[in-house]
């Protein structure tokens, strides 16, 4: 969101805030967390795994590094990654683009490069939670990349 000056960015939607590991035993729990999860989150922004979340399965942070690349993604290009505007709507449910992890990066001008952001981007929008790094190796990787652009602006 854009605060009511028109420039500021507000984080908000901590709808899916919770333990870090929630054991998911038996089907009961499993269909109470989906629905918690479809009743607190935004679609655009809920990991893959809360929308059919599976008996025997542990929920862990990997959900939290799933939102924090649609935030980063949102923040670059003022969007959803799986929410494009309507002009470039491919036609495909919200629900189904981030169970596939199909989003696009948008072209032209102004874009950013292959590196930094969009990496981070990437390595947080994986399908599967044991594909995405843990908050430490996110942490590391924006580390590496920014200790790159210092290194490059000093050179």
């Amino acid at each position: 969101m854009i605060a009511d000056d028109g420039t500021t960015p507000v984080l908000m939607d901590f709808g899916s805030l919770t333990l870090a590991r929630i054991p998911i035993p038996t089907r009961t729990l499993a269909l109470y967390h989906q629905d918690l999860a479809a009743e607190h989150c935004t679609m655009s922004y809920r990991a893959p795994e809360l929308f059919d979340i599976k008996t025997g399965t542990t929920l862990t942070e990997k959900v939290d590094v799933w939102a924090l690349g649609c935030t980063l993604f949102a923040l670059l290009y003022g969007y959803s990654p799986f929410e494009p505007p309507s002009d470039q709507l491919v036609g495909d449910s919200i629900a189904l683009a981030v169970t596939q992890g199909s989003y696009k990066f948008p072209g032209g001008v102004g874009g950013y490069s292959e590196g930094g952001a969009k990496q981070v981007v990437r390595r947080c929008l994986v399908v599967q939670p044991e594909g995405r790094p843990s908050v430490r190796e996110v942490r590391m990787l924006v580390e590496e990349i920014i200790q790159g652009m210092e290194s490059v602006a000093g050179a």
